[in-house]
């Protein structure tokens, strides 16, 4: 009898579905992406194709101020720097899958605000939002999936 696969996902804590929109920015990146899940040490995102940031680049992670599928301070707790793991190769919107980083061991500049939320002065107003989650992967914005 064939043994099954062992699965390639590594992680000792499980995704959690979220939809929060976040300013990615560092390295030559600056654009706005969907967290469509969380575990303990990283996260994944949904960004425009051309916008994606180089794998293996650090960026900065940025909540968006006024997104009201998250409390401010759950956004606040989360880590404000990470690096970029992997990157789907198809399609208009890639998934992006970063690890979290200590910012003091990242050697990057942290946005200005309280916690790791974006000001309303933030170049993050001026860049488009994201394609949502319920575009792409048909989750709902609360991080149901629709049958």
């Amino acid at each position: 009898m064939p043994q099954p696969a062992a699965s390639a996902d590594r992680r000792t804590s499980p995704r959690i579905p979220t939809a929060f929109v976040f300013r990615l920015a560092g390295e030559g990146v600056d654009t706005a992406a969907w967290m469509v899940n969380q575990s303990e040490g990283g996260a994944a995102f949904l960004c425009p194709a051309e916008r994606v940031p180089r794998l293996d680049s650090t960026v900065d992670l940025c909540a968006i101020e006024g997104d009201v599928n998250a409390p401010a301070d759950a956004r606040r707790l989360l880590p404000q720097v990470a690096r970029v793991l992997r990157i789907s190769k198809d399609g208009a919107t890639r998934e992006v899958a970063v690890r979290f980083l200590a910012a003091d061991d990242a050697g990057l500049r942290r946005f200005a605000g309280s916690g790791a939320i974006c000001r309303k002065s933030a170049p993050a107003d001026r860049i488009s939002p994201p394609i949502g989650p319920s575009m792409v992967t048909g989750m709902s914005a609360a991080g149901t999936t629709h049958s």
